[in-house]
This record gives C-alpha cells, sequence and structure tokens, in this order.
C-alpha cells in the first residue's frame, strides 16, 4: 500500500528521473483494452531498456556488478545486526561481502510452488508466471534470507496478479482478451461469471481469477 501511495504521488517525478538517465517513455498504445480514458505511458524498449539505460549510469558511478553470483543468506555480526550478505559464486564457493547496508531486491516467490502454496494456498502450486521465461529466477531467495533473521511480511502475500492467457501458447503474456464477447464456461458446460461486469481493463485480473477458481 505505501509503495503504490508513493508511486501515485511522486509517478510524474519518477518518470522525469528516468528520462533524465536516458531512459526513453512514450505514450503506449495498448489495442488490448475497449477504452481510452486512461492515458498511459511505457519505456520504449519495456523494463529491459530501463535496466540498461540505468546500469550505464550507475558503472559510471563506480558501481560494480557481480554476475552468476547468488546471494544466499545474511551475515550477522555478534550482536546480531546485518553486516553484510553471503553470495555463491558459479564455481560453488561460498563468499561473504562485507557491508554497511544491504538492500533485498527480489522478483518474488512465483517460481517457488511450495511458497506459492504456504501463501496463496489452494490449487497455486500451478499456478504459472506470464512471464515464464523468467519464472525459475523468482524463488523467493531473498524473502527468506530476511525471514531468517526476524524480518516482518507486509503488504498482500495471499493474492497475485493475474491475466486471462492462452495456456497452450508458448508466448509470453499471450493474453486472451476478446471474452466479453462470449461465455466462459468450465469443462461442465456451466457458465461461472459475468464477463461484462465491466471493461476489459478494468476487470481482466478479476475474470482472470475466477478462471483460476
Amino acid at each position: 500500500m505505501i509503495f503504490g501511495k508513493k508511486i501515485q504521488e511522486e509517478g510524474a517525478e519518477v518518470i522525469k528521473w528516468l528520462k533524465n538517465h536516458g531512459v526513453k517513455i512514450e505514450p503506449l498504445k495498448i489495442s488490448m483494452f475497449l477504452t481510452a480514458r486512461r492515458p498511459r505511458c511505457a519505456p520504449v524498449g519495456g523494463g529491459f531498456a530501463i535496466i540498461e539505460s540505468l546500469l550505464s549510469y550507475a558503472i559510471s558511478k563506480g558501481l560494480q556488478i557481480a554476475y552468476r553470483t547468488t546471494a544466499w543468506k545474511l551475515a550477522l555480526d555478534s550482536d546480531g545486526n546485518i553486516e553484510g550478505v553471503y553470495v555463491r559464486q558459479e564455481d560453488g564457493t561460498s563468499v561473504k561481502i562485507t557491508s554497511k547496508a544491504v538492500i533485498l531486491a527480489t522478483g518474488g516467490f512465483q517460481g517457488d510452488r511450495v511458497l506459492l502454496k504456504e501463501y496463496i494456498g489452494g490449487n497455486a502450486e500451478y499456478l504459472k508466471s506470464i512471464l515464464a521465461r523468467y519464472e525459475v529466477y523468482h524463488k523467493g531467495e531473498g524473502l527468506r534470507m530476511a525471514l531468517e533473521v526476524g524480518a516482518e511480511l507486509d503488504g498482500e502475500f495471499g493474492s497475485f496478479h493475474a491475466e486471462p492467457v492462452d495456456a497452450r501458447s508458448d508466448e509470453v503474456e499471450p493474453n486472451i482478451l476478446i471474452y466479453p464477447y462470449g461465455i466462459l464456461v468450465n469443462i461442465y458446460g456451466e457458465r461461472f461469471v459475468d464477463e461484462g461486469i465491466g471493461t476489459v481493463e478494468e476487470y481482466y485480473d478479476y475474470i482472470a481469477k475466477e478462471i483460476f477458481k
């Protein structure tokens, strides 16, 4: 909630900051939505373009990057304060990196079936990431590391963002957003949701979760 509120209040400044650091932003044309009443914009080249631009800037400021290196445990001093992080290198050896501060940037836990079932419940272990090709990297390691040293959970862990997709497709985000033009039925031929409850852009998440149920 706090993060969402910050985006709402400071979104315009964030966009200006990104532009000043080489990220190109332009109006987004979304043909899949039925209405255009809400303006949208997006980085040219997607999220990867943001990473490339900001990475170049960070390296110019002296940032060091360790590729094929996985953080697996936070390091604590004798008083229980965080003093760094243990990382595992490509050859399997573990190294302790000492630091005054550690930021855990995690992509979530959608690649870990145990955590999916623990927090979302039901048949959540069968959920597949929309960005399936990245799913293997998002196993909640950062969350586990924080919880191990006493961090508290915050936010909604029992829900997820959903989109109706073609489960047979190997494409990234194969959305099916024409459902308001027909009816949705289960394997028994029973209609289970009001497909025309509202516009696609406002209810596709709700519809997808009803399909999952």
